[in-house]
């Protein structure tokens, strides 16, 4: 695989034979999405996924045009963003009528968002069978209230089939899987209150919405652990999805870790081909341990 830096075009579209690789804007702790991007395009980064972990503060938007258009910047948008002024944890699938009311308008603004862009692709995370406070996220879920999978089920794929009408042909929506760590596998007893952690499952929503798969690797790897399933029968996912998250963990925590070429999830990697594929580095490191990664893949056939 060759890393085409900067080849992608703003409507999303990857040109034939075109390997992308963004950096998650997450890789930066600034607070303010313009202090992050502005860190990473510095950095030499041209390709830029927008998610959760800053701040709302009016101007923004503005700010993200000024960057783009003076570093040549390419744009995704991911889950949690653009930021509520409010934190809350979207989920489509919860039987709180508020709580999935303000899902639905968070994501399509989200997907607005997108259109003034012109980014061409939004993914978002599949649903919780309970309500957690957005205090919990990453940690180890201490509500019991978990809600009938099922009508759970219904109500995430109702919404994500209004918000694919509401994106029309601008904006091509993807569902991501979840995360379930080996504390939150023991916390419920096997029984995690979270969706789409299965290639199975993920493909029956994908197939029920007509919405696209986000394979996030590091989250089937933990999952897969945690679980005690099969990761390489669980890669599987990989063929149904054209957009991948990749970091590295030791398979009990989402860590974000840089690559290790000798770890689980690399060799997983290597069996697969990632040519035409978009891909985005999630890694909690130095701009250095970001393009290691970066090389890593690159260097993938």
């Amino acid at each position: 695989m060759s890393c085409r830096m900067g080849r992608e075009c703003r409507t999303g579209k990857t040109a034939p034979g075109c390997d992308v690789i963004y950096v998650s804007s997450t890789c930066s702790c600034k607070r303010r999405i313009s202090e992050a991007v502005a860190e990473l395009a510095e950095g030499g980064f041209r390709n830029i996924e927008l998610s959760g972990g800053t701040v709302y503060y009016k101007g923004f938007e503005e700010d993200l045009l000024r960057l783009r258009d003076r570093y040549a910047l390419h744009y995704l948008a991911h889950n949690y963003f653009p930021p509520p002024e409010s934190d809350f944890v979207v989920n489509l699938a919860s039987a709180d009528s508020l709580v999935r009311q303000r899902s639905l308008e968070h994501l399509a603004g989200a997907i607005d968002f997108c259109r003034r862009l012109e980014i061409g692709r939004f993914g978002f995370h599949a649903g919780f069978f309970v309500d957690p406070d957005v205090t919990m996220l990453g940690r180890t879920m201490t509500c019991d209230a978990i809600g009938d999978r099922d009508a759970c089920r219904a109500r995430f794929c109702e919404g994500v089939r209004e918000l694919r009408s509401h994106a029309g042909r601008d904006v091509v929506l993807y569902v991501e899987n979840n995360v379930c760590s080996r504390d939150n596998h023991d916390r419920f007893a096997g029984h995690p209150p979270f969706m789409g952690l299965r290639f199975r499952e993920l493909r029956e929503i994908a197939d029920a919405t007509g919405c696209r798969i986000l394979f996030d690797v590091a989250h089937l790897y933990v999952t897969s652990v945690s679980m005690g399933l099969d990761f390489a029968e669980e890669m599987r996912m990989f063929m149904r999805s054209d957009y991948l998250h990749v970091s590295d963990n030791d398979g009990l925590r989402d860590l974000n870790r840089e690559l290790d070429k000798d770890g689980k999830i690399f060799s997983q990697l290597r069996r697969y081909p990632l040519r035409g594929r978009t891909i985005t580095l999630e890694i909690s490191s130095s701009p250095a341990g970001l393009r290691r990664s970066l090389e890593l893949l690159a260097a993938l056939d």
